[in-house]
C-alpha cells in the first residue's frame, strides 16, 4: 500500500524498460518529488527532490529520456533524466513568464529517430503551445 500526503500526483509508466519502471511525481507544500517502482507499484523507493513549484508533468520518450517540467514563480522549469533516473543536467528554465494555471508535456517521435517535445501552458489566460527538439530550448 502506498500512502503519502501530497497536493498533486502525476504518474508515468516506462513500458520499454525491463523491469517495467513506474515513476510517481508528487507536489507537497511546493516541493516536487519523484519516486520509482519496478515491482508493479507494490513498493516505491525513497522520494528524490526534483525542484520547487507546482503543476508537475512528465513524459518518457521512445529513447528512454524522461522529460519533467513544473511551474515555479511564473516560469516553466525542467529537468531531463536517463532511463536509470539520473539527471542529465541541472534544473533549467524552459519557458519564462507563464500563468500558474497548469502544464502538460508530450514527447513525439519525428523522422530520422528524432523527438519533438511539446509543452502546453497558459500565458495571460490563453492556452499556448511551444515545441523543442531537445526539451530544453523552446
Amino acid at each position: 500500500e502506498l500512502a503519502f500526503d501530497a497536493d498533486e500526483v502525476f504518474i508515468r509508466i516506462d513500458k520499454r524498460s525491463n523491469p517495467q519502471r513506474i515513476r510517481l511525481w508528487t507536489v507537497t507544500a511546493g516541493t516536487v518529488e519523484v519516486r520509482t517502482s519496478t515491482d508493479g507499484c507494490a513498493s516505491f523507493g525513497s522520494p528524490g527532490t526534483v525542484g520547487s513549484g507546482d503543476f508537475v508533468t512528465a513524459d518518457i520518450a521512445q529513447s528512454g529520456v524522461e522529460y519533467v517540467y513544473w511551474i515555479d514563480g511564473g516560469d516553466i522549469k525542467g529537468r531531463r533524466y536517463d532511463r536509470a533516473g539520473t539527471a542529465l543536467e541541472a534544473e533549467f528554465v524552459a519557458v519564462a513568464g507563464v500563468d500558474d494555471a497548469g502544464i502538460a508535456v508530450a514527447v513525439r517521435p519525428v523522422s530520422g529517430g528524432a523527438e519533438r517535445v511539446v509543452l502546453r501552458y497558459y500565458v495571460g489566460g490563453v492556452r499556448t503551445v511551444a515545441t523543442s527538439q531537445d526539451g530544453v530550448n523552446f
